[in-house]
């Protein structure tokens, strides 16, 4: 749990009864043990995505193989079903492991470089969150003042891909509290339990910012302290000495990205290092410059010198998985 500093000035009325209202604001709520009272709760999760790229062959054929390799996965931990757990790894390893090899020219290859480029930098970052949630908080003197609390989880990003897919080249990962995002060249592969889907990168809306976080954990090495505040906080900004457990709690500059889309994508990381970000913006943006080149080319039909190709298990794919056929 980790708290966030106001956005604005809006301000709770309270009764003779100490219960909250507001006239713009009925969905307010009060905590008996914490004193707070919080109004609605934004939820930063993805949602349909077994419907992203839904009908692609491909797609079909990596949730074929995942949910095999899962059902292995099960029975290994069972003494009487642990052979069949044997047999399905074995079977997946030598016939039904999906092979993709990638080929690029000059362009494609420069685009990949840079998406990659962009995920080293966000590796270099001590620490990455995911928020799971944001809700409102009124009495902020009683939060340290942060008018909102905030759910989170810590998250990396790997240089894997799963065992059942064998690459001719490296793909990042980011590990997501429920979900791993695979970052292929041409768009975001998403695996969450037993759905599989996937994303252009072109459909994908960004946001770089930076914020300031009232940091209840430890900090990471990497972030800059701005301030310091109080659990318990008077109007000046001072400790409210009514409380004998009032503590000293810093205040972190932290970088934030926003991934989102139309239909269903949804991530709020938080970034310790604030002094990647504009970095990490720039190369980004950098990529999606090279992403939008090679569409404007691919969109001259006369343009020979585009050379951008999947070759799935010996089969090759002109840059489109749904006409993959499957032996």
């Amino acid at each position: 749990m980790g708290w966030r500093y106001p956005d604005g000035g809006f301000k709770i009325n309270l009764n003779k009864s100490g219960i909250g209202y507001n006239f713009f604001n009925d969905n307010i709520s009060y905590d008996e043990n914490t004193k707070l009272y919080t109004g609605d709760t934004t939820y930063y999760q993805n949602s349909n995505i077994s419907n992203m790229g839904k009908g692609e062959e491909i797609l079909k054929r990596i949730s074929k193989v995942r949910k095999i390799n899962m059902i292995a996965n099960i029975c290994l931990f069972s003494i009487y079903f642990m052979p069949i757990g044997i047999i399905l790894k074995l079977l997946i390893a030598g016939k039904w492991k999906v092979k993709l090899t990638y080929e690029m020219d000059d362009v494609n290859q420069k685009r990949y470089e840079i998406l990659n480029e962009f995920l080293q930098l966000l590796q270099q970052n001590k620490k990455l969150w995911q928020i799971g949630s944001s809700t409102k908080v009124y009495n902020v003197k009683y939060n340290a003042g942060a008018g909102n609390n905030i759910t989170r989880h810590v998250v990396s990003i790997t240089k894997k891909m799963p065992w059942y897919i064998s690459y001719n080249i490296d793909v990042f990962c980011l590990k997501l509290r429920s979900e791993k995002i695979y970052f292929t060249p041409d768009r975001m592969l998403m695996f969450k339990t037993f759905k599989v889907g996937c994303r252009n990168y072109n459909d994908i809306r960004t946001r770089f910012d930076i914020v300031n976080f009232v940091e209840s954990e430890s900090v990471p090495k990497d972030a800059e302290i701005v301030g310091h505040t109080w659990r318990y906080v008077n109007k000046s900004g001072g400790p409210d000495k009514r409380f004998n457990d009032n503590r000293q709690i810093p205040v972190c500059k932290y970088g934030k990205i926003s991934l989102s889309s139309e239909d269903g994508i949804n991530i709020l990381l938080n970034c310790s290092n604030h002094k990647l970000m504009n970095l990490i913006e720039e190369k980004f943006t950098e990529f999606m410059n090279y992403n939008n080149i090679n569409r404007a080319s691919k969109g001259n039909v006369d343009n020979a010198n585009v050379k951008d190709k999947w070759i799935v298990n010996d089969e090759i794919i002109n840059d489109k998985w749904n006409v993959y056929n499957e032996k």
